[in-house]
């Protein structure tokens, strides 16, 4: 607020409030309940005129009386609503009402839901990437397949258990969702534990393929029962 504006209200003040002769306890009070305000605020307290004017009386440290003291408060309120042009930043912070509790700072207004168009925007673009990110995989195993179409286990076959591209399909999709929830837990410590058992769970799908892949039925029933297992917790517990 402009010190030329600051002198009209309180000479307004002054001029219209019988018992109010000095500016000065006008002044000091009205930078006291905004430095109050604004205190308040910051804090997501309630502000009310009538217990800042029983605190600083209670203190000593009221500059009018308290019946006074209310009144210039409500004068000041009403000339920055009606006949100034402007609401102090405070104010439009704060959003006091001098004499009753109110909200000392407005919260943030509620983020917009996004419209229909942006909703079904969102949603054709996350399809778009699915399916970019699917046919990539494909395409890899696909390749992968044909490159490298058996590993020998252990306990392996001498042949994969299904055609070489889809086992590599597993591996393929399994280690690239294992390395998305190991980097998301990196870069976000506060989501790590979310993203954990996803992680654990499409690294067993990884080792189904390797199974597969292999010709071991014990490693791909060993990936398979910690896919199943540690998926369906992460459903059930929503982690």
């Amino acid at each position: 607020m402009s010190a030329a504006r600051d002198d009209r209200l309180v000479a307004d003040i002054v001029a219209n409030i019988p018992g109010v002769t000095d500016p000065a306890p006008v002044r000091a009070l009205l930078a006291a309940w905004w430095e109050h305000a604004a205190r308040e605020a910051s804090q997501g307290r309630l502000v009310d005129s009538r217990a800042f004017i029983t605190e600083r009386q209670a203190a000593g440290l009221l500059e009018l009386p308290p019946a006074l003291a209310e009144r210039v408060i409500e004068r000041e309120f009403a000339l920055l609503h009606g006949n100034a042009p402007a609401v102090p930043l405070e104010a439009a912070v704060a959003g006091v009402r001098p004499g009753r509790p109110t909200s000392a700072a407005r919260p943030p207004a509620p983020a917009r839901a996004p419209s229909a168009v942006s909703a079904e925007r969102l949603e054709a673009l996350v399809g778009a990437g699915l399916v970019v990110v699917g046919s990539l995989l494909v395409g890899l195993a696909l390749l992968a397949g044909e490159w490298i179409d058996h590993v020998p286990l252990p306990d392996g076959r001498d042949t994969p258990l299904v055609t070489p591209w889809k086992a590599w399909l597993a591996v393929l999709g399994g280690a690239l969702g294992t390395a998305l929830a190991v980097l998301g837990g990196a870069r976000r410590p506060d989501r790590a534990a979310v993203l954990r058992r996803p992680g654990v769970a499409l690294a067993g799908l990884a080792v189904v393929g390797l199974g597969l892949l292999g010709g071991s039925v014990a490693v791909t029933a060993v990936g398979g029962v910690v896919f199943g297992a540690v998926g369906l917790l992460a459903v059930v517990t929503r982690r």
